[in-house]
């Protein structure tokens, strides 16, 4: 296949679309990097990214918390959703599908590396240097078996004395990722703030 080109796939059989050179794979209006795999499932086309955990956490992060947001904020959601990815991935949660998680707030948003915009011709990122930053520092950390990685943008709070002021109560199962934000903001490093919510240290096999 020549790069650029559209080309009809039949959904009869598996495909699989592996670009040359580092390219990227465009479906609908986003682009993907590594391989796309075109396949028939519960009667309707769909296509699947295939590709390192690592590289789907570059457009995972900066789609769940903002890449403007404190690094050490980052490096704490980079983990959780590493430690999400992986467990979900072990535990099978859509059964015989032929995915492992899916690409929206059912699992975690995912959406490629680009979009492109017919209107002003051009590709927009989705990825951010930033958010790479994060992901890179803290690559193959994760939380211990136990703690699936589960964060929120915001929890229920309850509050507790800490210091000269007060800090929410932890379930020991949740990151608060607007907390996350002014913990990191106050100070507080990405092992700290995952020691805090989750109620132990990540670990990197």
């Amino acid at each position: 296949m020549e790069p650029g080109r559209w080309y009809p796939i039949s959904t009869a059989q598996i495909s699989r679309i592996i670009p040359s050179n580092n390219g990227l794979v465009q479906v609908a209006l986003n682009l993907y990097p590594n391989q796309v795999e075109i396949r028939s499932w519960n009667n309707r086309a769909i296509a699947i990214n295939v590709l390192p955990l690592e590289e789907y956490l570059r457009s995972v992060v900066p789609n769940e918390m903002p890449a403007s947001w404190h690094l050490d904020a980052l490096k704490a959601q980079a983990v959780a959703a590493r430690s999400y990815a992986i467990n979900t991935q072990r535990q099978r949660k859509w059964g015989d599908a032929p995915y492992d998680l899916v690409s929206d707030t059912r699992d975690q948003v995912y959406v490629g590396f680009y979009r492109y915009d017919p209107q002003a011709n051009r590709t927009i990122p989705l990825i951010h240097p930033r958010s790479d930053q994060a992901v890179s520092a803290t690559t193959g950390y994760m939380l211990r078996p136990g703690f699936k990685g589960y964060y929120r943008a915001r929890l229920q709070r309850n509050w507790i004395s800490w210091g000269n002021g007060f800090m929410p109560v932890s379930d020991g199962q949740h990151l608060d990722q607007e907390m996350t934000q002014k913990m990191a903001s106050m100070g507080w490093n990405w092992l700290q703030i995952l020691s805090w919510w989750y109620r132990d240290t990540p670990i990197r096999p």
